[in-house]
């Protein structure tokens, strides 16, 4: 059975392979636990995955990292010269740059894989 990530590949080749070396970058480019732990978040915002986070037994680098997450997924253009602060507390400039870069990258991924497989396989795919 074809599944909506090989749909998309057929459909736009050029366009899944350039997502798919920008989602190498993006994991070389950042912290890949740091980053593995906010793309789980962003599974359970946006497409229901468990909430298996504990909060309560991550280090304040990592918390600061999760509520940033939260914000970008639910307003990117609202995040707050504080939230950006909490993350400099922990990384400096260019870590922090390239976190959010990688995050985007991870975010958008996750979009398309959503949207995939209610436009192009709904049939085909589980949700």
């Amino acid at each position: 059975m074809q599944t909506a990530q090989d749909r998309r590949r057929a459909v736009q080749p050029e366009t899944a392979d350039t997502l798919a070396q920008m989602n190498e970058v993006a994991w070389e480019a950042t912290d890949p636990q740091l980053l593995e732990l906010c793309r789980r978040r962003l599974a359970t915002l946006l497409d229901g995955a468990p909430d298996d986070i504990d909060l309560d037994a991550l280090s304040a680098r990592d918390r600061a990292f999760i509520a940033f997450t939260d914000q970008f997924v639910f307003s990117v253009a609202s995040v707050t010269e504080g939230e950006v602060e909490a993350l400099l507390a922990h990384a400096d400039h260019l870590e922090v740059y390239r976190f959010v870069a990688a995050l985007y990258t991870l975010e958008m991924t996750l979009r398309i894989e959503i949207a995939g497989r209610v436009v192009l396989a709904p049939e085909e795919v589980s949700a």
